[in-house]
């Protein structure tokens, strides 16, 4: 997975540059592990700078506020917040993706569309879990009636790429018959 690439870089680059430089740097595995977890701690505040960007989009400062404080206090992302796996990492990239999308659906465009292709793709990178993405936006783009015309025809352009991309999991996620 690319993004548990993040825990390694940043465990062993301070090792390869203090091999170069000839600063001395802990090479234990606990010293490896903690410098790991720093990639988790930074994606963990991208994803609070998303969910309260979000918010305050959405609803305004009181409730993005609230948002905020509910993700920094919850518990399962204080537990995650810190260890290095791929559940936080995911939990960013769903909310990218979906918040690019949304950003789509809201403003149109040929730039936002691409971002949102982008940022959805990058989503299973993070996670193979993250595939039921492409169901749930395919879901979601079906009331073109309320999309600006200029993002009408963008709209509908990336919505049959998706479908072209959904169609094969629909046989997987299916229920087997009982005949």
């Amino acid at each position: 997975m690319p993004f548990s690439a993040l825990h390694t870089m940043t465990s062993q680059s301070p090792a390869i540059v203090a091999n170069n430089s000839g600063l001395s740097v802990d090479k234990s595995w606990i010293a490896q592990i903690k410098r790991g977890r720093y990639a988790t701690i930074a994606l963990s505040l991208i994803l609070a700078a998303y969910v309260f960007t979000w918010c305050y989009q959405l609803y305004g400062r009181q409730a993005a506020l609230l948002s905020l404080s509910l993700y920094v206090f919850d518990p399962n992302f204080l537990a995650h917040g810190q260890l290095v796996t791929a559940d936080l990492p995911a939990a960013l990239m769903i909310t990218i993706a979906l918040y690019h999308f949304w950003q789509f659906l809201k403003l149109g465009g040929k730039e936002r569309a691409l971002l949102s292709a982008t940022t959805l793709g990058l989503s299973q990178l993070a996670k193979y879990s993250c595939v039921y993405l492409y169901p749930d936006i395919c879901v979601d783009r079906r009331d073109l009636s309320t999309l600006h015309d200029t993002s009408r025809t963008c709209h509908v352009q990336l919505a049959r790429q998706l479908d072209l991309l959904a169609t094969p999991l629909v046989p997987c996620c299916s229920a087997p018959s009982q005949e």
